[in-house]
């Protein structure tokens, strides 16, 4: 038996348009990466990477936020990680 919710969420579209760019590239679809968020947070019992204050990047935001994600020593996401960083080289190399 199916032991499913649907959980609703709003944000803009940009936003929408990008994360669901990202995932793809990451061979995700954005139930499946909403699913990890949830599931790392229990895990670690807070948000699974830093909240800050910093002044945001405001030319492109969604990078600088994925640059402050997952830092911590023993970190079982390095796949994640390394998928990441091979983002991170197209972006530059664009």
């Amino acid at each position: 038996m199916n032991n499913t919710i649907r959980i609703t969420v709003n944000t803009d579209a940009e936003t929408k348009r990008a994360a669901e760019e990202l995932f793809a590239e990451l061979g995700l679809n954005m139930t499946t990466a909403v699913n990890i968020f949830l599931k790392r947070a229990l895990l670690e019992r807070g948000i699974p990477f830093g909240i800050t204050a910093n002044v945001p990047n405001t030319v492109n935001p969604i990078p600088a936020f994925k640059c402050e994600k997952n830092k911590k020593d023993g970190d079982e996401l390095d796949d994640l990680r390394s998928a990441a960083s091979d983002e991170d080289e197209a972006l530059r190399r664009r």
